[in-house]
């Protein structure tokens, strides 16, 4: 992040030097590209350009453009992006809208929360998503009943996003409805396992595994099934999945995900790797053919399935049966902190989940 914020300041510094930079800078910026949002929002709010700020804003057209607009408006202090909100806060572009209410939750002690009511009637599902999920991530507990007014809406998308909230409202009758994104093939399926384990009790989440496991599922949803339930007991048929060519990679992710072991440190991967694709059908290929295949498959290490496997073998007895993990800390407030600060990305977004979820408990 610092280097970021060095290269953006440099950037920056460039172009206050030059008092016409839109009219010389602008044209060679294709607003297609990745970042290109963000770069240009950001500085036309820091020279306060606002023909480049509309530029930006005429760009944005799908999810990842929105989240460069609200990234650049975060960036901000709240004195200085407020003349901007107030110009585009109901503006016609559902994205535009959701960028507003991530900024929002940004500066949430700068704003009339009252601005929320309108956000949860739009017509897009979009906009009614993004507010909801505001009011969820912020435990807003005044909002608890609009809530439960989606908890029957017609989209999947705001139904669903509802009753995620709703768990992390507290509102008892969120539970089922989510439970029901847990039981079938469907695009809130990971999203909703992520969240329902840490409702359960660890004997719930026994019997809940298994469901899963013998599911009509993908072996992909079933071994982050096992990572976000963080049972040890799990880790045999995570190695033995390991040997699949086509889900080593994920599955070892998993693997880690509970164990928090380190593959490189403790040499624990496969330096050829190459040697597993096949000739008939190229992994990248299958991977395509797999709807729950995540983007960054491709880039997760190799695992060395017998060195890992070893590697249980003499470490295994740090981990007590019948106890949940995550990254090889056992799920208590004073772990999760730390994984928080040293964990992974994905391993710090479930710790960050998880002390929500134990914060509300302690607040009901």
């Amino acid at each position: 992040m610092a280097e970021l914020d060095d290269r953006l300041n440099a950037f920056l510094e460039c172009l206050l030097a030059n008092e016409t930079w839109g009219d010389s800078v602008l044209p060679k910026i294709r607003m297609t590209d990745w970042g290109a949002v963000f770069t240009v929002a950001y500085v036309a709010i820091m020279t306060n350009n606002k023909s480049a700020f509309l530029q930006a804003l005429e760009a944005v057209e799908k999810e990842q453009q929105s989240r460069e607009l609200s990234d650049a408006l975060c960036r901000a202090d709240f004195k200085m992006i407020k003349p901007y909100l107030l110009e585009i806060a109901y503006h016609e572009n559902p994205w535009i809208q959701v960028a507003v209410i991530k900024v929002v939750g940004h500066h949430l002690n700068e704003v009339d929360r009252d601005w929320l009511l309108p956000q949860l009637n739009s017509e897009s599902t979009k906009v009614r998503v993004a507010a909801l999920k505001l009011i969820g991530d912020k435990r807003l507990i005044e909002y608890a009943g609009s809530v439960r007014d989606h908890f029957n809406h017609e989209a999947a998308s705001v139904r669903f996003q509802a009753v995620y909230s709703g768990n992390l409202l507290g509102i008892d009758e969120s539970y089922n409805p989510l439970l029901l994104f847990c039981l079938s093939d469907n695009p809130y399926l990971r999203k909703a396992l992520g969240l329902v384990h840490h409702l359960h009790d660890i004997s719930t989440i026994k019997c809940a595994i298994p469901r899963i496991n013998n599911g009509n599922f993908s072996l992909r949803i079933k071994a982050y099934n096992i990572a976000m339930a963080g049972l040890p007991e799990w880790i045999p048929i995570l190695l033995e999945w390991m040997n699949e060519p086509e889900y080593a990679p994920l599955t070892c992710e998993a693997f880690c995900f509970i164990t928090g072991v380190d593959l490189d440190a403790d040499d624990l991967l496969r330096r050829n790797p190459e040697i597993h694709e096949s000739h008939e059908v190229p992994l990248a290929q299958k991977r395509k053919q797999d709807s729950w295949a995540q983007a960054y498959e491709e880039d997760l290490p190799w695992p060395e399935p017998d060195a890992v496997a070893a590697w249980w073998e003499t470490n295994r007895q740090r981990f007590e049966l019948g106890t949940r993990y995550l990254a090889g800390r056992a799920l208590t407030e004073e772990n999760l902190l730390q994984v928080k600060e040293e964990g992974t990305q994905p391993q710090r977004h479930q710790a960050d989940l998880i002390l929500r979820l134990f914060h509300a408990r302690s607040k009901q």
